[in-house]
């Protein structure tokens, strides 16, 4: 992985969100928030400089959650998590679309949620 460029001249790593973003776009790499633990799940697995890179800027990508639409299989900026089936992640016109369509037929899917995802146990 290339942590540094040849425009870098002091060589200090290119650390910085956009330089984040452009190398989870250009490797293909998704990044999911699982609901109940507020945890994020990196596709595919990084190696450990990725990995506490994606640390470093974690409150920013839990909001944006770049990576692959679930829909339209195209890479993204921002994706929003969706309550139903498998929680899947949609690019902002995908969404727009879902919900769309689910207003038009007067029926919205049944949501699944995660375990712990309210913060309430089963035993309860």
């Amino acid at each position: 992985m290339k942590l540094l460029t040849e425009d870098n001249g002091d060589n200090t790593p290119t650390d910085d969100y956009l330089a984040l973003m452009v190398f989870l776009w250009r490797t293909g790499t998704s990044v999911n928030l699982n609901v109940g633990t507020q945890e994020l799940r990196v596709y595919p697995v990084p190696d450990e400089p990725l990995a506490q890179w994606i640390q470093k800027w974690f409150n920013k990508l839990i909001h944006w959650l770049p990576g692959e639409c679930d829909s339209c299989k195209h890479w993204v900026l921002e994706r929003t998590e969706c309550f139903w089936g498998a929680h899947p992640h949609l690019c902002p016109t995908c969404s727009i679309w879902a919900v769309s369509t689910f207003e038009a037929k007067g029926k919205w899917p049944e949501p699944i949620w995660y375990e712990r995802e309210f913060g309430v146990d089963d035993e309860d």
